[in-house]
């Protein structure tokens, strides 16, 4: 029986609300975690590298019915996981502050690996699944002391076998 762990790291502040002046400039995390819709083109939580171009994303107010990217199949919404946290799992994972590895597989009792996290910004979040074949996968947290006044570091985490 493989053993999975998916943690999810979301830079936060204490004031985040809606304007619709900030839809151009309001990322994944932020938007979902004001109870609103981001939609991105492409597949959930694909790798964005410093490389790519930016990639076509919305932030749709929470019950406007005219967001035209939330209609259309090219699309990847947050509205469509009926939980907030799996929905901060399909954000578009950014290379040049999250890493290149997405999902990490520990074959073997005993194995560790480091996960770096460099230069979030609000709103920002990285999101790792861990599998372990043997024994249970687990996480520990450290090295935030540089965080900026009036923010947090949300780390949220789902088990299942």
């Amino acid at each position: 029986m493989i053993k999975s762990i998916a943690i999810t790291a979301l830079l936060s502040g204490t004031s985040a609300r809606w304007d619709n002046k900030d839809t151009d400039k309001m990322n994944c995390g932020r938007c979902i975690r004001t109870g609103n819709n981001f939609c991105f083109q492409g597949a959930d939580g694909m790798p964005m590298s410093l490389n790519s171009k930016h990639v076509p994303h919305v932030c749709c107010k929470k019950g406007d019915d005219s967001c035209a990217a939330a209609q259309d199949d090219t699309y990847s919404c947050s509205f469509d996981y009926t939980n907030e946290e799996y929905a901060m799992s399909m954000c578009p994972q950014k290379q040049e502050k999250c890493g290149s590895k997405k999902e990490i597989v520990f074959d073997e009792e005993g194995t560790e690996e480091k996960i770096r996290v460099f230069n979030l910004t609000l709103g920002d979040t990285c999101t790792y699944k861990i599998h372990a074949k043997c024994g249970a996968p687990h996480f520990k947290v450290d090295g935030f002391s540089n965080l900026q006044a009036n923010t947090t570091l949300d780390v949220t985490w789902a088990e299942w076998n």
